[in-house]
């Protein structure tokens, strides 16, 4: 496994393997950057980062911002309660972040709502169950 500095570098400079950016990569990549950053930010650099990366295989459509944004917010409210040190080890103790992920965002959002053509471009609120309250109010993260 590439060490962080080398994911992120590889992932920013748009040459890493294609095999090595699956889900679990998105995940790694989020939860560097909510390490290092405010959420704001985060969600920022996560989002040109994933959509930089996206166009540079030729697969732009791939790209959509409110899951982006999504995996963020769930992985903040994880990394709140377990600060593990190393991703791998958060992994282990947040099993379903890869096994149920989907679960986790429709507890949220139904698939009309993130199939509506908007949440591709830009955020839209959940319909179902809104996120924790630290991102509600007016230290909204994407005010």
């Amino acid at each position: 496994m590439l060490s962080d500095n080398d994911f992120i570098k590889q992932l920013e400079n748009c040459t890493l393997p294609a095999d090595q950016f699956d889900h679990v990569g998105h995940l790694r990549i989020a939860w560097l950057y909510l390490r290092e950053l405010e959420i704001k930010d985060a969600i920022t650099k996560t989002a040109n980062s994933i959509q930089n990366y996206a166009s540079s295989l030729g697969a732009p459509k791939k790209f959509h911002y409110t899951l982006t944004v999504v995996s963020l917010f769930i992985l903040k409210e994880r990394m709140m309660s377990d600060p593990a040190g190393k991703f791998e080890t958060f992994l282990e103790n947040q099993p379903d972040l890869r096994s149920h992920f989907k679960d986790l965002v429709h507890a949220h959002y139904s698939q009309e709502r993130l199939s509506d053509s908007r949440a591709q471009e830009s955020y839209i609120e959940p319909d179902l169950k809104d996120f924790f309250e630290p991102f509600s109010g007016p230290d909204d993260p994407l005010s």
